[in-house]
């Protein structure tokens, strides 16, 4: 249970960041599970990754972790906050893992079953 067009609206802002950051010929990948009544997508690309001092901020509302290269791919700063936004309102949360610079994983978490 959710609103469906916020939830399409974070999942665009995950792969369209994904996109945004993969280098050409690289790959997003998508994946989706649903473990202990959690419904989870992963998005995986092959980018820069982000540092550790750095993953919390990434879904602070305007935060750009390289200004330059970022202003130059477009965007408010607001995509990865309105994911986490999104899965909070949902019940749920977004983490990311990073392997810089091998690329980062954004994974989307939200409860598919009610709970009383």
């Amino acid at each position: 249970m959710g609103d469906p067009e916020s939830l399409r609206h974070a999942l665009h802002n995950l792969v369209d960041n994904a996109v945004k950051f993969t280098p050409g010929g690289g790959e997003v990948v998508i994946r989706s599970a649903r473990p202990d009544g959690v419904a989870q997508i992963a998005v995986l690309d092959e980018g820069p990754g982000v540092p550790p001092a750095l993953r919390e901020r990434v879904f602070d509302r305007y935060f750009r972790a390289d200004e330059a290269r970022t202003r130059g791919a477009g965007g408010s700063g607001l995509g990865l906050a309105i994911v986490s936004e999104v899965a909070r309102a949902h019940g749920g949360d977004v983490t990311v893992e990073s392997h810089a610079p091998l690329g980062s994983i954004f994974t989307f978490s939200v409860p598919s079953e009610l709970r009383s």
